[in-house]
C-alpha cells in the first residue's frame, strides 16, 4: 500500500491508499496516528484505476512524498522541489519526569517567525512511546510552593522560666483550668489522676521542678482542645518550647507519642467542664493535634548537636518499644528519611496503623509505599490530608497536600500516588455541596496533577470513573472535579479514545469528536492549508495570547475557507486572542473568507470546551465568541442552556446568552429570544429577554410587537407555505395543521405521522440531508408555534391593528403564518370600527363569508374580529364556511364568551365584581401563558398581584392576598382570595395604589371583555 508524508512548519500528516478493484481505501492523519479511513466505490474497475491515479498526483503536487509501498511518479516539471520528509522519532518513556520550560516567544510579524501559539505543555505522545510525564512551568511553580508551605524551619527553644511557661501558665489559666477543675467531678482513675497532675503542674504559678510524661501528654490534649485553638493564641508550639527547654527534645518526642494513646479530651453537653475519655479510634485530625509535630520537628533541626545526639538516643529507644503508630509518630517528629521509608514499608507489608505527617510524606523515596499508605487509610484517617474549608483552618499548613511535589520527585510513580488516592476518595463522593465539597474539591486537585501524565492507563480510567459518577449533576465549581478530569482525558488521547467508544452517556459522546481531532493533530481533514499569505491581515501576526487550560486548537473543528482550503491550526492562538479583544472587525474579515457553518463548528465546540473546563468567568469570551461565529444552528443549541441555566444557579451566565443570542442577530436567533421574552419560568431572564427585545427594537425604530411581527422566520419554506423532502427515488411534503404542527405527505396524497427513514432504494446523502431539514424544522416549529398562536389570541384581544400592507407583509405571504391566517376571520377597521369582515383564502386573495372576493387597502387598519363585533348571524355565517372548508381554528374566534360591564360598573376605575373572590393558585399562574406577568417581589419575594400590558399605555392588574414565592413554589397556600381589578398606564406596585387610573367606561370593549374572560376561566372555590 503506498504511503505519502508531508512534513513542512508545522504540518507532520501522511496519506495513503489501497486500491482493490473497483474500489480503493485511503488512510490519513497525523504522523504517529493510527488516522481516519474512508473507502470509496466505482462502477468500473478502471474508473476506479483513474481516481486512484488523479489523487496520487494531487498529493504529490502538494508535497505529499512516496516513503513506502511504490514507485514515485516521475516529477513534473513544473512542481518546486520539496524536501524529503523527517520520520516522526518515537519519544522514550522517561525514567524521572521531563520538566518543560516554555520559553518566551519571540516577537514576530509573521506566523513563520512563530508558528504556533505558545502553550503551557507539548503534544501529546504519539501511539507506543507508553506514559510519560511533563513538568510543566506552572507545575513546577506549584510543587515548589507545595514543599515552601510544608517546610519545616529551624526553631530553637526559648528560656523555659524566663519566656515559655508564663505563655503556658497564662494561657492554660484563661482557657483551661476552670474546665478541667470542674471536669474533676465526672472523671475517675487514670483520668483523675491525670487531671490532677496537670492542674498541679501547669496551674502552679512556678515552673516545677520536673515534668511528669503523662501530665505532659495529657496537657497537651487539653491545650488541643477546641475551645483553645479557637482563641487567638497559639498553644502547642509554647507548650513544646517548654518541654524542650525544660526537658529535652527526648522528653518532647515521648510526651507527643504518650498522647497518642486512647483517651481524647471531651466536654459536658453545656461545655462547661473538660476531662479525659475513652477514644480507642481517634483519627489522624485528632491524633497530630495541633501541628505539635512540627513544632517538635522545628526545635529538632535548631538544636545543638548534642541535643539532637540525646534526643535521637531517646527516640531510638521509644522505636525500639513502641507501635508502628508511635514509631511512624515520631519518624514524623524526627523527619529521618529512613525512618520514613522504613515505616512506610513496614506498613505496606503488614497493613499495622500508621501516622505520618505531610511533611513526613514528602520525604518518602518509594511510590509503592506511598500508594500502599493512602489505599489502606480509613475514611477517617483520610480527612487529615484534605484540604479544609477556609473557617475550619488552624493554621497555614491545613491547605491538605495535592501532590505536585510527589510527581517532582517521583515521576510517574507521583501520578500513581495521585490515581491510588482519586480511587480511595471517589467511594465518598458525591454532588451534594455540603457532604461532597470536601472530597470534590481535592479530587479536583488530585486531576490537576493528574493531568501532567500523557497517555497513562490509570489517570484515563480514574477520569472516567468520576465522569460517570458525577454524571450531569449539579456541582459547586470549587468542588467540580470534571473539568480537570476532561483535561486529563484530552491530554491522553489515544488511549481515552479506545475507552470511551463503548460509553453511552451524554458527556462520553460530547468528548468523542475532540478526541478524534486530537489523535489525528487536527489532519482528519485531507484539505490543504491556506497559505498565509492568502489570509486576513490580523491573522499574519502573531498575536500575544495567554492560552487558558481548556485552549486545545487541535481538538476543534477546522475552520473551512471558502476556497476549500484550511485556516492552519498555528495562527488559530491569533484568532482567539481576536475574539477575546471582542473587536468585530478581524472577524469580519474571517467571515469574509471563511465558510459560515464551519465557524459555527469551530465557535459551538470552543464554547464546549469552555464549559466542560468549567466555564470560567474570566474567560468568558469563548461564550461570547458564539455572538460573532454562530448561526441560526448555535442560536437552537445555545436557547435550552440559556433556559435552563438560571435554575443552575447560573443567573449571570444565562443573561450573557441573552446578549449572545442578541449577537448573532438572525430571525432565527431573535425569533429564540423573543421565545424567552414571551414564555420561561425564571422571571429574571424573562423580564431581562424582555428589555432585551425593546433594546433591539428601539435601535430599529418599531416597538416590540412590531419586531416580533418580523422575526417569525420562513423556516425556508416554499411560497405556497409547505416544502418538499427529497430522497431521490421518492419526495414528501411537509404541510401544517391549526396549532403549527408539522406533517407529512407522501406522493398519493396520504398523510403520515413521520418522516420515513431513507431506504436502501434512496439516495443516501439526499435522505439524509432531507432527514435533517425535518429535524431542525420540528425544533423551530415547537418553539414557534405556541408563541404565534398566543401572540396572534393577545392581538385580538389587546385589539391591536395593522396596515394592509404589514398584514400582507408579515401574514398573508409568510410561509409558516400564511397557515394560521387562513383559520382566522379578519376584519377592516374605520375609526375603531368594524367595517367589513374577510378570511384569507388558500391562494391568498381575500373573501367574504358569502365567498365572493374582496380587496383589502394597504393603508386600511386591519385586524383579528372579536366576537363582540359580530352577531349572531354573522358568526353562525362565518362557522358555516370554516366548517365548509374543514378549517378549524388556532384559538377560540367565533365561538368565544364575552363579557361586558354593568350599568354600575361604568363610571368606576375599578371591577369590584372579582373582589374576595377565592381561586386555586395553579390557576392564577396558568394566567401567565395568557399574557400576565407577576408583580414586584415584597419583603420575603412575595408576589402580590399579576399584571397584563395591553398596550405601552395601558396595564391591567389583578392582586390577591397569601401570594406568590418568587423563589418556587414551596410554602405557597394552595388558594388565593381575589382583589379588585383597575387599568393604568403604570405597573401595579402592592400596597401601592396607582394614581392614573383609567375609567373603566373610557376602555374598549373588546379589551374589558377577554380580561374579565382571563379571570372568569380561574373558575372559583367553593368554601
Amino acid at each position: 500500500m503506498p504511503r505519502y508524508e508531508f512534513v513542512e512548519g508545522t504540518s507532520s500528516k501522511f496519506w495513503q491508499i489501497d486500491l482493490n478493484g473497483p474500489s480503493f481505501t485511503t488512510t490519513f492523519g497525523r504522523i504517529g496516528s493510527s488516522g481516519q479511513t474512508s473507502t470509496k466505490s466505482f462502477a468500473t474497475d478502471a474508473k476506479a484505476q483513474a481516481e486512484y491515479d488523479k489523487l496520487i498526483a494531487e498529493k504529490t503536487k502538494k508535497g505529499y512524498q512516496l516513503v513506502s509501498g511504490g514507485s514515485p511518479p516521475a516529477p513534473a516539471t513544473s512542481a518546486a522541489p520539496v524536501a524529503a520528509a523527517t520520520p516522526a522519532a518515537t519519544a522514550p518513556t522517561p525514567a524521572a519526569p521531563v520538566r518543560s520550560a516554555t520559553p518566551k516567544a519571540p516577537k514576530a510579524t509573521s506566523v513563520e517567525a512563530s508558528a504556533a501559539p505558545p502553550v503551557e505543555a507539548p503534544a501529546p505522545p504519539v501511539p507506543g512511546s507508553g506514559p510519560t510525564v511533563v513538568m510543566t512551568d506552572a507545575a513546577q511553580r506549584a510543587a515548589e510552593k507545595e514543599l515552601a508551605v510544608f517546610r519545616v524551619k529551624p526553631s530553637r527553644a526559648e528560656d523555659a522560666a524566663g519566656t515559655s511557661f508564663p505563655r503556658v501558665q497564662e494561657a492554660f489559666e484563661k482557657h483551661i483550668q476552670p474546665f478541667v477543675s470542674r471536669g474533676l467531678a465526672h472523671t475517675s482513675g487514670d483520668s483523675a489522676r491525670w487531671s490532677h497532675a496537670v492542674l498541679t503542674q501547669y496551674g502552679a504559678p512556678t515552673l516545677p521542678t520536673t515534668l511528669e510524661v503523662e501530665a505532659a501528654a495529657a496537657v497537651l490534649q487539653f491545650f488541643d482542645w477546641k475551645g483553645v485553638r479557637r482563641g487567638a493564641t497559639p498553644t502547642s508550639p509554647d507548650l513544646v518550647n517548654l518541654w524542650v527547654a525544660h526537658a529535652g527534645l527526648g522528653f518532647a518526642v515521648e510526651a507527643f507519642v504518650t498522647s497518642l494513646g486512647d483517651r481524647q479530651v471531651v466536654t459536658d453537653t453545656l461545655g462547661t467542664a473538660t476531662w479525659l475519655a475513652d477514644a480507642p479510634a481517634r483519627p489522624l485530625e485528632n491524633l497530630f493535634g495541633y501541628d505539635t509535630d512540627r513544632a517538635i520537628a522545628e526545635s529538632w533541626l535548631g538544636a545543638t548537636e548534642a541535643q539532637r545526639v540525646a534526643g535521637r538516643a531517646h527516640a531510638e529507644k521509644l522505636r525500639a518499644q513502641g507501635t508502628l503508630l508511635q514509631r511512624s509518630a515520631i519518624a514524623s517528629c524526627v523527619l529521618d528519611p529512613a525512618w520514613i521509608d522504613a515505616d512506610l514499608r513496614e506498613h505496606a507489608t503488614t497493613g499495622e496503623r500508621a501516622m505520618f505527617s505531610i511533611e513526613a510524606l514528602l520525604r518518602a523515596t518509594s511510590a509503592s509505599d506511598l500508594e500502599a499508605y493512602f489505599e489502606k487509610l480509613s475514611e477517617a484517617d483520610r480527612e487529615y490530608y484534605l484540604p479544609k474549608s477556609r473557617w475550619l483552618r488552624a493554621s497555614a499548613r491545613d491547605d491538605g497536600i495535592e501532590g505536585y511535589a510527589f510527581v517532582q520527585r517521583l515521576g510517574l510513580g507521583g501520578i500513581d500516588v495521585a490515581c491510588t488516592r482519586i480511587a480511595t476518595l471517589l467511594p465518598q463522593f458525591s454532588p451534594d455541596p455540603y457532604h461532597g465539597a470536601r472530597v470534590g474539591e481535592l479530587l479536583r486537585s488530585l486531576f490537576e496533577v493528574a493531568r501532567l501524565a500523557h497517555e497513562a492507563p490509570r489517570v484515563v480510567d480514574a477520569a472516567i470513573a468520576v465522569l460517570e459518577k458525577a454524571g450531569d449533576e449539579k456541582i459547586g465549581k470549587d468542588s467540580d472535579p470534571r473539568p480537570a478530569a476532561y483535561d486529563c482525558l484530552r491530554s491522553s488521547p489515544n488511549l481515552a479514545l479506545q475507552r470511551l467508544r463503548d460509553v453511552r452517556q451524554k458527556w462520553a459522546k460530547n468528548l468523542l469528536p475532540q478526541l478524534e481531532r486530537l489523535v489525528s493533530g487536527g489532519a482528519s481533514d485531507d484539505r490543504a492549508d491556506a497559505e498565509l499569505g492568502a489570509l486576513p491581515a490580523f491573522l499574519q501576526k502573531n498575536a500575544a495570547f495567554k492560552a487558558p487550560d481548556f485552549w486545545q486548537p487541535a481538538a476543534l473543528p477546522r475552520i473551512v475557507l471558502r476556497d476549500g482550503t484550511l485556516l492552519p491550526i498555528a495562527v488559530l492562538g491569533t484568532l482567539a486572542a481576536a475574539l477575546k479583544a471582542d473587536d468585530p472587525a478581524p472577524i469580519a474579515e474571517l467571515q469574509r473568507v471563511a465558510e459560515p457553518a464551519s465557524l459555527a463548528a469551530f465557535g459551538w465546540d470552543l464554547f464546549q470546551a469552555w464549559l466542560l473546563g468549567g466555564a470560567n468567568s474570566k474567560e468568558k469570551w469563548a461564550f461570547t465568541a458564539l455572538g460573532r461565529l454562530g448561526n441560526d444552528d448555535t442560536a437552537r443549541r445555545l436557547t435550552p442552556l440559556v433556559r435552563a441555566w438560571p435554575g443552575e444557579s447560573q443567573h449571570a451566565r444565562a443573561v450573557l446568552g441573552l446578549d449572545v443570542l442578541g449577537a448573532i442577530g438572525s430571525d432565527v436567533a431573535l425569533m429564540m429570544l423573543n421565545g424567552i421574552a414571551q414564555k420561561v419560568k425564571f422571571k429574571g431572564l424573562q423580564e431581562r429577554a424582555r428589555e432585551r427585545m425593546d433594546e433591539i427594537a428601539s435601535k430599529r425604530g418599531m416597538s416590540a410587537e412590531q419586531l416580533a411581527d418580523r422575526l417569525v422566520p420562513d423556516l425556508d419554506l416554499e411560497d405556497d407555505g409547505s416544502k418538499t423532502l427529497d430522497f431521490g427515488p421518492r419526495s414528501f411534503r411537509v404541510g401544517f395543521d391549526e396549532t403549527l404542527s408539522p406533517f407529512v405527505v407522501d406522493a398519493t396524497g396520504a398523510r403520515l405521522k413521520d418522516l420515513p427513514k431513507p431506504n436502501s432504494k434512496d439516495d443516501p446523502t439526499l435522505g439524509a440531508e432531507a432527514t435533517e431539514v425535518w429535524k431542525a424544522m420540528k425544533k423551530d416549529v415547537r418553539a414557534l408555534a405556541s408563541i404565534q398562536i398566543v401572540r396572534l389570541e393577545l392581538g385580538m384581544g389587546n385589539a391591536r391593528r395593522w396596515t394592509g400592507e404589514e398584514f400582507r407583509n408579515f401574514f398573508v405571504d409568510h410561509p409558516l403564518l400564511t397557515h394560521l391566517v387562513r383559520r382566522l376571520v379578519w376584519g377592516v377597521y374605520d375609526d375603531g370600527k368594524l367595517a367589513r369582515t374577510f378570511r384569507v383564502a388558500e391562494d391568498r386573495t381575500f373573501a367574504d363569508a358569502g365567498d365572493d372576493a374582496c380587496d383589502v387597502d394597504p393603508t386600511a387598519a386591519v385586524g383579528i374580529v372579536h366576537r363582540l363585533h359580530l352577531t349572531d348571524v354573522e358568526a353562525t355565517a362565518w362557522s358555516t364556511v370554516f366548517a365548509d372548508y374543514e378549517l378549524a381554528q388556532p384559538f377560540e374566534q367565533l365561538s368565544r364568551a364575552t363579557y361586558r360591564l354593568a350599568p354600575d360598573e361604568a363610571g368606576a376605575t375599578a371591577l369590584t365584581r372579582f373582589a374576595g373572590r377565592v381561586v386555586e393558585t395553579k390557576k392564577i399562574l396558568g394566567l401567565l401563558s395568557r399574557g400576565w406577568r407577576k408583580g414586584p417581589p415584597q419583603d420575603a419575594g412575595c408576589i402580590f398581584e399579576v399584571y397584563k400590558p395591553i398596550r405601552s399605555d395601558l396595564i391591567a392588574s389583578l392582586p390577591f392576598e397569601m401570594g406568590l414565592n418568587a423563589g418556587g413554589m414551596d410554602y405557597v397556600d394552595p388558594t388565593q382570595k381575589l382583589g379588585v381589578v383597575d387599568f393604568a398606564p403604570s405597573i401595579p406596585d402592592w400596597g401601592r395604589s396607582r394614581p392614573d387610573l383609567v375609567p373603566l367606561a373610557s376602555l374598549d370593549e373588546v379589551i374589558v371583555s377577554e380580561v374579565i374572560r382571563d379571570i372568569e376561566s380561574m373558575g372559583q372555590v367553593t368554601t
